[in-house]
């Protein structure tokens, strides 16, 4: 497979939580909103705009998708299939590879562990990336 450029409407749903992952992502232009379900509703994580990578996560440590992203408005994205990541991932010293894998872990246990101690209000007071 190859990088391709893919262009999403505003709303439009790019992967779900629970999916597998088969690629990341990184945003040319416009905007993308990462979000997870909770009991208490919808969780925002993130905000990501220009320049910013998405979707990384299943590909390093090969998980379902923690959460769902959404463009924001018209958004468009190179998508890079798990393949031309994986190789990518193999240059790596395998020491550093463990260690993305790791942290890739912590990250999940983390977003976890504070949505169901602080709940929804908390989350989206707290975190934001641009």
């Amino acid at each position: 497979m190859s990088i391709q450029r893919k262009t999403y409407e505003k709303g439009g749903v790019i992967f779900t939580e629970g999916e597998e992952g088969s690629s990341a992502f990184l945003i040319e232009k416009g905007s993308v909103e990462i979000s997870r379900g909770s009991r208490g509703g919808k969780v925002v994580l993130a905000s990501i705009g220009a320049n910013g990578v998405f979707g990384e996560m299943a590909l390093l440590d090969d998980k379902p998708r923690m959460a769902t992203a959404m463009a924001l408005e018209e958004t468009s994205c190179l998508v890079i299939p798990a393949d031309i990541f994986e190789k990518r991932m193999e240059s790596l010293d395998p020491f550093m590879k463990g260690i993305w894998r790791i942290a890739c872990n912590n990250l999940r246990i983390l977003t976890d562990r504070y949505i169901e101690e602080k709940g929804v209000g908390a989350l989206q007071r707290d975190i934001h990336v641009a």
